[in-house]
């Protein structure tokens, strides 16, 4: 057992090494002993629990902050990355790879999961392996709203489902039809096919959807001067989750003209497990909002954006 003295030198070098980042060459002058003895010091500093070494990855998850937000927001679970200030691509980068080792791990069990669109979902897709299925019995994969004519690939939301099942099995079930359809009269004649109602009866069985979150307003624009007119904007909406726009309480706008394609929002409310990727982009507000919808159980966001939001 080392006496007060050579305890006040082990904390002295280890102080030296880790806090001021001298070299132990520098230490061994500083304290005239040679550069073998710092080492030993050194070594010694961290066998009676002077040094301490915590080695945590970038790629963790941040546990603690996860658990203020499921307390906060009332959430099942999640996933809170590390993000990497001045580099948003990087951190972009960081939470698809993230994502999708969770998202893998939570579809083990699924049976109906249905997808939603957007460039992240988009990103999230590519980012499978495709090294196999990863379901312990077969899925069923769907769109949960039609496609949108842009050349954003994460508007074909066939597509989006088609290369999700290439790369982690399952089946597709898909839906050949326009997001918005631009009238009530068409509406109504989609929702009449037989393709619709079998996707129907898939949305009412869903497990899991998987969405994304964007601000608003949202590029591309989601043909929203004709389903809303001027309501998105007299209702002060701040994001958009698969098509259905909210304000900063949570509240869904509903527009006249809102002729859409999609998983209705009462049988999206009832989908047990509802994983919404919210990119560190967006703003915190809007994240706020989508959780204030009450519809969301797992969360996948950074740091920094999930510190933002518990700001508020």
């Amino acid at each position: 057992m080392e006496d007060v003295g050579d305890i006040l030198k082990l904390v002295e070098a280890a102080r030296l090494y880790y806090e001021d980042d001298l070299t132990q060459s520098e230490i061994a002058e500083r304290l005239k002993v040679s550069r073998p003895l710092v080492s030993k010091m050194l070594q010694r500093a961290k066998e009676v629990g002077i040094v301490n070494i915590d080695i945590r990855s970038p790629l963790s998850g941040n546990e603690s902050l996860l658990g203020k937000m499921k307390t906060r927001f009332d959430l099942e679970d999640g996933l809170i990355v590390p993000s990497n200030k001045g580099n948003d691509d990087l951190s972009q980068k960081n939470l698809i790879s993230q994502a999708v080792v969770y998202i893998q791990k939570t579809l083990a069990s699924a049976e109906n999961i249905g997808l939603g669109w957007g460039a992240t979902i988009s990103e999230l897709v590519e980012g499978f392996s495709g090294e196999g299925p990863v379901f312990e019995k077969p899925a069923t994969l769907c769109p949960l709203i039609g496609s949108m004519e842009s050349p954003s690939k994460g508007l074909h939301t066939n597509e989006l489902t088609r290369r999700l099942c290439e790369r982690i099995g399952g089946n597709a079930l898909y839906l050949h039809a326009p997001a918005f359809t631009g009238s009530k009269k068409n509406w109504m004649i989609f929702q009449t096919t037989d393709e619709y109602l079998a996707i129907q009866k898939i949305w009412e069985r869903l497990d899991t959807a998987i969405l994304s979150v964007e601000d608003y307003p949202s590029v591309p624009d989601e043909g929203t001067a004709f389903r809303f007119g001027t309501k998105l904007k007299d209702c002060n909406a701040i994001g958009v989750m698969l098509a259905y726009y909210f304000d900063n309480q949570g509240s869904i706008v509903i527009g006249e003209n809102d002729f859409s394609i999609r998983i209705p929002f009462d049988a999206l409310s009832k989908v047990r497990r509802i994983v919404l990727i919210a990119p560190g982009s967006v703003h915190a507000l809007t994240l706020l909002g989508a959780l204030r919808t009450g519809i969301v159980t797992h969360l996948i966001t950074d740091d920094s954006l999930a510190r933002q939001l518990l700001e508020f």
